[in-house]
């Protein structure tokens, strides 16, 4: 080795011991710093922070949050600052909550710096609010110092708007909601609280109201709330009206308006559409239905009940007024001049329902049978209003049945209905609560249930129905009905049908050549017998006369005539 790469090997060693060495630092100040806070409970307003969180977008008079969680825990003179740069500077600041003697605080307008004066930990200050001075870009640098070592963490960029919103309406940011309660509350959101756009005969509906501006902050300005209702409903804001007016108006930011049919609808149904408008900019409009006093009871899905006893559930009933909106909380009464000795009382399992049918029952003698029957209601006048009249059938269980399919032929691929039809011992159809009973089986060839029968299938309305798909066969078939539980009054059935998948078979094919054939030889036979007409020899016309008289002929002529010369 020359003694210049000596000189240099023995220069490289001695830089790499002096400069590479690691050399033992102190512990860093904070972890993660201040991060970008756009909630209004931190004090921001008008800002929104961006999938990428160091970046945020505000407007003109924006405030921006920033929140932290850490402690500034090293020895005395370490210190965190924030500095800006762009149209911004710092604002109010949460001091710290633990320890905060030991941390000195200086705002010096785009620089804030906080400092320890102590080696113990000390909570930084949160939050610290920046407020966006004018239009452009902003960045907030955030660094620390530990011991002789300043270096930084992170910049923030906030992008501020031209188009000033703070305290100015924003017709999307406010709320404006139906509700059940006259509760002025929070709003969060437009959205109308289930079941209140629909208000009882008599009742009151309430809409809250509640102007923000574009960053989401309630206005802090007041201006002229009004709000006007339609087809006769009055109004007014923050209590019951008073008066009876379609119109109120106030002086605010938000309130509850009350809404009432009003006294010339009452008891009629009434929709109503409110508009409301602050400072004469429509904020939204909202209906309300006013439910009216009952008009009519209608009574359906009736059962055959078990005969020898009340019985509960065997018909459904809704109570609709006027214009047919469905009722709540009415208990009809049965209308016992229909009683009679096979239907003797007629019972209501409860009030009507707004969204759902009510039910109710009846009494049966011990024999099966039926009666016309319905139920009422008296309304606050005495005047009464009577359901349609409905058939209350009694029945017992199963004596005798009978099975039938819906077709005779079927193609495969199709669903074959089966319905079986039950009748009691007095020739009545059974009871709905009768079942197929116990080993029940049903087989037919090419068929498959759809769903397999069970012995806890019911009839309703004297039948039981059971869906099969068809198979791919072809055939005649015979499906066997077995109702074994009822074997003592009645037996198997047995419903004959057939299985074609259209093809033609051999023999139609044979059939069709056979009858092709005869009628080709009928039309050549009738073709001979014209050609043969078509070649005979001409007969010539000749005129004979006798005294007289003349004919034309062909042939001879007749006896006593000559041919004329």
């Amino acid at each position: 080795m020359s003694s210049f790469k000596k000189i240099a090997t023995i220069l490289a060693a001695a830089l790499t011991s002096t400069f590479l060495v690691a050399t033992p630092q102190a512990s860093a100040a904070i972890s993660n710093g201040y991060v970008l806070s756009d909630t209004l409970a931190n004090g921001a307003r008008g800002v929104t922070v961006l999938t990428d969180t160091t970046k945020a977008e505000a407007g003109v008079n924006s405030i921006v949050a920033l929140t932290t969680s850490d402690t500034l825990a090293s020895t005395a003179d370490d210190n965190v600052s924030l500095e800006i740069s762009g149209p911004a500077i710092f604002g109010a600041y949460t001091a710290a909550g633990s320890n905060g003697a030991g941390l000195a605080l200086t705002n010096l307008g785009k620089t804030f710096t906080f400092t320890a004066t102590t080696s113990s930990a000390v909570n930084l200050p949160s939050p610290v609010l920046v407020n966006v001075t004018g239009a452009g870009t902003i960045t907030i640098t955030q660094k620390k110092k530990v011991g002789s070592t300043t270096s930084t963490i992170d910049i923030k960029t906030i992008y501020a708007a031209t188009t000033a919103k703070t305290n100015i309406l924003s017709v999307a940011d406010s709320f404006v909601r139906v509700q059940d309660t006259s509760t002025a509350g929070t709003l969060a959101s437009s959205v109308d609280v289930a079941g209140s756009t629909t208000v009882v005969d008599g009742g009151t509906g309430y809409v809250n109201i509640l102007t923000k501006d574009g960053y989401g902050a309630t206005l802090s300005t007041s201006g002229v709330l009004q709000a006007t209702a339609t087809n006769g409903a009055i109004v007014a804001f923050d209590a019951a009206p008073s008066v009876e007016v379609s119109s109120a108006a106030k002086t605010g930011v938000g309130g509850v308006l009350y809404v009432k049919q009003g006294t010339l609808n009452a008891g009629k149904p009434v929709n109503t559409t409110i508009t409301v408008t602050f400072n004469g900019t429509t904020l939204a409009t909202k209906s309300i239905t006013f439910t009216g006093k009952a008009a009519s009871i209608s009574v359906t899905g009736t059962d055959i009940a078990l005969s020898g006893g009340a019985r509960t559930g065997t018909y459904d009933f809704v109570v609709k007024d006027s214009a047919g909106n469905q009722l709540a909380g009415i208990t009809p009464t049965a209308d016992t001049t229909k009683y009679t000795s096979q239907v003797t009382a007629v019972s209501v399992g409860g009030a009507s329902s707004a969204t759902a049918v009510a039910t109710g029952g009846w009494t049966c003698a011990s024999t099966s049978g039926s009666s016309v029957v319905r139920i009422k209601h008296v309304l606050s006048d005495l005047s009464e209003i009577y359901s349609n009249e409905f058939i209350a059938a009694c029945g017992l269980g199963v004596s005798k049945y009978t099975a039938s399919l819906d077709k005779n032929s079927y193609t495969p691929g199709e669903i074959a209905t089966l319905t079986i039809s039950a009748t009691d011992v007095n020739g009545a159809k059974v009871a709905d609560s009768s079942t197929v009973g116990a080993g029940v089986a049903i087989n037919g060839g090419g068929l498959t249930a759809v769903a397999a029968p069970s012995s806890t299938d019911t009839f309703a309305q004297g039948v039981k129905t059971y869906k099969f798909t068809v198979g791919n066969v072809n055939g005649n078939f015979n499906l066997v009905v077995d109702l074994p539980a009822y074997v003592a009054t009645d037996s198997a059935k047995t419903v004959s049908y057939k299985i074609a998948d259209g093809a033609v078979s051999n023999a139609q094919v044979l059939q069709g050549i056979v009858g092709l054939i005869d009628v080709l030889t009928k039309q050549l036979a009738e073709l001979q017998k014209q050609v043969a007409a078509s070649q005979a020899p001409a007969k010539k016309t000749i005129t004979c006369v006798k005294g007289n008289l003349t004919k034309k002929v062909t042939g001879k002529c007749p006896t006593g005539y000559k041919v004329k010369k």
